[in-house]
């Protein structure tokens, strides 16, 4: 009777915990959003050093920067209920996520280079949902 009843707790547990927050599809989203904006930085970087190598790789990077922004362009109104939603939660300040491309082999200030999720969610929100720009800015401020 035991083992019945800790099965059963253990597959309510699951049910319950399998949305966590991070691993929902819109954070997911916003992630690769700027996955791709430093994919592209490092490309635009690398395509100005040598054109003839990188500048099919820097065009295909922004092109999958564009796609990943007009997605989320594309549903406003459920990216911007998303957003005010998620921008309640204190816990959001805590979570920081690297926003620039930084050149891993040369000493680098980390702070320069991270923001918080929740700079993050308002910049998507105002410059993305609010403005309607194309791109994210190169930095924030």
């Amino acid at each position: 009777m035991k083992s019945i009843v800790i099965i059963i707790l253990l597959s309510i547990c699951h049910t319950g915990f399998s949305q966590i927050y991070e691993n929902d599809t819109m954070s997911m989203t916003f992630s690769q959003l700027v996955s791709y904006k430093i994919d592209y930085e490092k490309f635009r970087r690398d395509a100005e050093l040598d054109p003839e190598r990188y500048s099919k790789s820097r065009d295909s990077a922004y092109s999958a920067y564009i796609a990943q922004c007009n997605m989320i362009k594309s549903k406003p109104d459920q990216y911007l209920r998303y957003i005010d939603f998620a921008l309640q939660r204190t816990e959001l300040s805590d979570q920081h996520i690297l926003y620039n491309f930084v050149d891993m082999t040369k000493p680098f200030n980390a702070n320069k280079y991270l923001i918080s999720k929740r700079v993050l969610y308002m910049a998507i929100k105002y410059i993305l949902l609010v403005q309607n720009d194309d791109v994210l800015p190169e930095y924030l401020r």
